[in-house]
């Protein structure tokens, strides 16, 4: 009587693991193994680094607090501009950075868009210490959500852009690591900031949109780039995402 192969045996050795969760971890793996794995060591060590610059920032500006109050109180024309025009000399270094970026090399062209972003959105605590008369945890948390905002939107356009003619899942998660890598950092630093009160639960869900698009881009069937719709599409998460920021920073 003879034996019927094994299926271990039809397949010349193990079964082959063409499951996702096997694909994510040989992908993991292989970006921490290769030179791209340094560059999302450096995204970590940056994200560290943002939230040391935060606290320190949060120090600082507490001892600008008093002076801009103050200002405010004796209706001082003069020291309100002066306090206020310290958001433009960080929006001008933020600007400044940009153009540095953008002359050092064409592929830093996304970080300078990012850099970029964070002179812009500089305009959020601006317009929250012009209302409070004071800059705080919740202005700095206000910046940081906006510029997190505007650097996935840019991230996610961009590769987009460049990974138009990139179908399957692999090939897009191979193409896409730096910017699934940030997705992961992004959603982590929310749910933290969150869990400790760091940020209302409103304003962090208002990044779930966002997250589910980015996510959902690597599991989606191919389909020709439509730049207008593209556009469409993120100016409608950015409605989104300011109507539910502004509730939860309000209630």
């Amino acid at each position: 009587m003879t034996e019927r192969p094994s299926k271990s045996s039809e397949t010349g050795g193990e079964p082959a693991h063409t499951g996702l969760v096997h694909q994510i971890a040989t992908l993991t793996r292989a970006t921490f193994a290769s030179p791209a794995g340094k560059a999302l060591v450096w995204l970590m060590v940056a994200a560290v680094l943002v939230v040391v610059a935060t606290a320190y920032g949060q120090i600082r500006l507490n001892s600008w607090n008093k002076p801009f109050y103050d200002a405010l109180a004796r209706r001082d024309l003069h020291e309100f501009v002066f306090q206020l025009g310290m958001f433009g000399v960080i929006a001008g270094a933020a600007f400044g950075g940009q153009a540095i970026l953008k002359k050092i090399n064409r592929n830093f062209r996304m970080a300078a868009q990012i850099a970029g972003a964070l002179g812009l959105t500089a305009t959020a605590p601006a317009a929250y210490y012009v209302v409070t008369g004071r800059i705080d945890a919740t202005g700095l948390a206000l910046w940081l959500a906006n510029w997190c905002f505007a650097a996935d939107q840019i991230h996610f356009v961009q590769l987009r852009i460049h990974a138009a003619r990139v179908n399957g899942i692999q090939d897009r998660l191979v193409r896409g690591k730096g910017f699934f890598a940030g997705q992961v950092i992004l959603a982590v630093a929310l749910a933290f900031a969150w869990r400790f009160g760091r940020m209302p639960g409103i304003a962090a869900f208002a990044f779930v949109p966002l997250l589910l698009r980015g996510f959902a881009w690597f599991f989606s069937n191919p389909e020709p780039l439509a730049v207008h719709k593209l556009g469409k599409d993120e100016l409608t998460h950015a409605i989104v995402f300011g109507a539910l920021t502004i509730v939860g920073f309000i209630v």
